[in-house]
């Protein structure tokens, strides 16, 4: 026990003396230490893998038809969703469900069901089943239409509401209700102002009328079909005209798509015609010159690209329609193809629903060059995809592997599965890397490491419920990656660092 004791008295000793050794002597002069940044607390309990997303509640305002008919009530809910799920589709979903009222009127029919709910591009496109077509009246349609497009436009980053009832659009006082993109404040005051308009437009052919309409362009390089939101100016109730006209204008807010007609072409041989089908169908024919396929050469687009830019944005804008019907050269479309999928229109009839599964939505990248600086660029994606960070993750990685300009890329040797999991959480994304992404980028000089890294925080942070980044390394806080960017902290966007003039956005291969 006594010589227990004394080493004991010894090693306290040892201790004290050293202590005293490291103690800095204030009158000593000034030397340059090293910095040693504190550790955060809040290391991660397991690995991160795959992909979690807190379902952060949005607020969405339900709008209901007052019982006089002629304003709105509303309620104001907060839904939670997961990126898996459609916040648009539980929006009207919610209003569908919502309980009978004495104060309010049903604007939408009993047993009315929801579809599906597009959206993309800022644009909610809203499918409902046909026992939404029990309206009495265009008074009461207008009620319906202005009660969902009210509910979604409450929805940070909604722009425009279309309602579609099993696909097709509907017509109120005689006319196209295009995209909603305002509240509907009066239904009195509205309805009103659509009737004046069928009295010069349509019985006294006298004036013009201006809809919005979502325009869907192809993102040849993507492979997708994205919409973009524009004011049409009719002269005629030949509204499919009008709207191939509007597509030859190409894109004006959409970097991500290309023109699929060409700009100034009179491409239609005669004037569209809509015919009833045997079954009962509305169907409208589009006769277009041979020059149209000269044009598909030349620009290198896919026919189905067209074809569904075409079929999309008629379908979705002229009232009461089911199909289309394209010739070309006299010759009757009866397939076409974008990538390697093969699309067969039976009888040579062209639904919108062919093209569903091909429209896209935009999402925005941070790519890095050799100077320092970033360009914000966009890239059409899946509709699921926009609203997945991993996917949008991997979108980035892509478009970095393809950059050859000189710029700061990812090593070779890193792929998506370098991607181990993002988690969001309190607006943080914690990003799980492989050790191989580690191990690449051990290479990488101060300007390339600050591109890596800030391409990836700039990029997630401009998803809706990100503000910050956190990086791991197989689930361990790692200093840096090559020495530059001290990354066992929460970095935040750096928008300073995005470089004033556009650059074109790289031509890569979608990844499946």
């Amino acid at each position: 026990m006594t010589i227990k004791r004394a080493l004991a008295a010894l090693l306290i000793a040892a201790l004290c003396l050293s202590a005293a050794g490291c103690a800095r002597d204030p009158y000593a002069p000034e030397t340059e230490a090293e910095i040693v940044l504190p550790e955060p607390a809040d290391e991660p309990s397991n690995m991160i893998l795959g992909e979690t997303v807190d379902a952060a509640p949005a607020s969405v305002t339900l709008s209901y038809v007052s019982a006089d008919g002629t304003s709105f009530s509303t309620v104001t809910r907060s839904l939670a969703v997961s990126p898996d799920e459609n916040l648009c589709e539980e929006a009207v979903d919610a209003l569908l469900r919502s309980p009978v009222s004495p104060d309010r009127l049903n604007a939408i029919p009993a047993q009315t069901q929801l579809l599906d709910v597009e959206f993309a591009c800022g644009i909610a496109t809203v499918n409902l089943s046909l026992d939404a077509l029990g309206t009495s009246s265009d008074q009461e349609c207008l009620m319906m239409l202005a009660s969902i497009g009210n509910t979604l436009l409450s929805i940070a980053g909604v722009e425009g509401v279309s309602v579609l009832v099993d696909g097709r659009s509907q017509a109120i006082a005689s006319l196209p209700p295009g995209v909603q993109t305002e509240p509907c404040a009066s239904i009195t005051s509205t309805y009103a102002q659509m009737s004046a308009e069928r009295e010069y437009f349509i019985e006294s052919e006298t004036g013009t009328i201006e809809r919005t309409a979502a325009l869907y362009f192809p993102s040849a390089a993507d492979g997708w079909l994205v919409p973009e939101l524009r004011a049409v100016t009719f002269d005629g109730s030949d509204y499919a005209s009008g709207l191939i006209r509007a597509l030859g204008e190409g894109p004006l807010t959409t970097p991500s798509a290309t023109a699929s007609i060409p700009e100034g072409a009179d491409l239609l041989v005669d004037n569209p015609t809509i015919a009833v089908t045997p079954a009962g169908e509305r169907v409208l024919t589009l006769q277009f010159s041979s020059t149209l396929r000269n044009y598909l050469a030349l620009a290198g687009l896919d026919d189905g690209l067209l074809i569904g830019s075409v079929a999309l944005t008629i379908c979705s804008f002229v009232p009461e329609i089911d199909a289309i019907a394209m010739e070309i050269d006299g010759e009757r479309v009866g397939q076409c193809a974008i990538g390697d999928v093969q699309i067969e229109f039976a009888d040579g009839l062209i639904r919108r629903d062919d093209f569903a599964p091909f429209v896209g939505s935009a999402v925005a990248l941070y790519l890095p060059h050799a100077d320092g600086t970033f360009e914000r660029v966009e890239r059409a994606v899946s509709m699921v995809r926009v609203r997945s960070p991993l996917s949008v993750l991997c979108a980035l990685m892509d478009a970095m592997l393809a950059q050859d300009d000189g710029a700061p890329v990812l090593p070779a040797g890193v792929y998506h599965d370098d991607i181990l999991g993002i988690s969001v959480a309190g607006g943080i994304a914690q990003v799980n890397l492989s050790a191989n992404f580690y191990r690449q980028a051990q290479a990488l000089d101060a300007t390339a490491e600050r591109g890596v890294v800030y391409a990836i925080v700039n990029t997630l942070c401009e998803l809706e419920g990100i503000d910050g980044v956190r990086f791991y390394i197989e689930g361990i806080s790692a200093q840096t990656l090559s020495g530059s960017i001290y990354l066992k902290s929460v970095l935040l966007p750096n928008p300073g660092l995005v470089s004033p003039e556009p650059t074109t956005v790289p031509e890569i291969t979608a990844t499946p």
